[in-house]
């Protein structure tokens, strides 16, 4: 979808727009463009010209594929990349990005999901309700109880009481990068998720 207006020739109103050496270096408007349009060439105007549009073309690209359900081309391939989902076989843009969507989305319902990926005793994962505060030094954070349903015992700082997810743990290094792809698939998908040592 073009949403730009290239008025590069008529800022060139000195210069002889009948000349060859004009149209082809710089534009010439009657030309019929290609289609598809895959190079830089087939916008078929002229050097500058098609210089010009085809990085407007590229700016409109990239402001439309920011959202990941309206990406295509090379700029759901960025998306893939960020999210490190593998395109499975030769899909069409339009299923990868359904398949994409499906893939993150599968992590719904995000609590148990979560729980899965940073199992105990190494991790506690937490809803809003199981989660209660304190200050100073509480039983879980000296060792005595693990935080969980029945501990009110958890320092923290106050955070949203609903809608999130709480991930603890004791031990930073336990941290894997596996658990953290899995866990940035979650939160794109719109869950939000606090984590941090107790």
């Amino acid at each position: 979808m073009i949403t730009h207006d290239n008025r590069f020739l008529e800022f060139l109103p000195s210069f002889n727009h009948t000349d060859p050496v004009f149209k082809e270096m710089f534009g010439d408007a009657s030309r019929p463009e290609f289609s598809p349009v895959t190079n830089i060439n087939d916008i078929n105007k002229g050097s500058l010209y098609n210089g010009i549009e085809w990085h407007l073309r590229y700016q409109d690209g990239a402001a439309t594929a920011a959202v990941l359900t309206e990406a295509f081309g090379y700029f759901l391939k960025d998306w893939a990349k960020l999210l490190r989902v593998e395109k499975p076989g030769a899909l069409s843009d339009e299923d990868f990005v359904g398949y994409i969507v499906g893939y993150i989305l599968s992590g719904q319902c995000s609590y148990p999901k979560i729980a899965e990926i940073f199992p105990k005793p190494d991790f506690f994962v937490l809803k809003t309700n199981e989660f209660g505060f304190a200050v100073g030094v509480s039983a879980a954070g000296a060792g005595i109880e693990p935080p969980g349903p029945g501990s009110s015992g958890v320092s923290s700082i106050a955070t949203p009481d609903r809608g999130l997810t709480y991930i603890l743990y004791s031990d930073p290094s336990k941290l894997t990068e596996t658990q953290l792809i899995k866990l940035n698939r979650i939160v794109a998908a719109g869950t939000a998720v606090y984590a941090g040592e107790f």
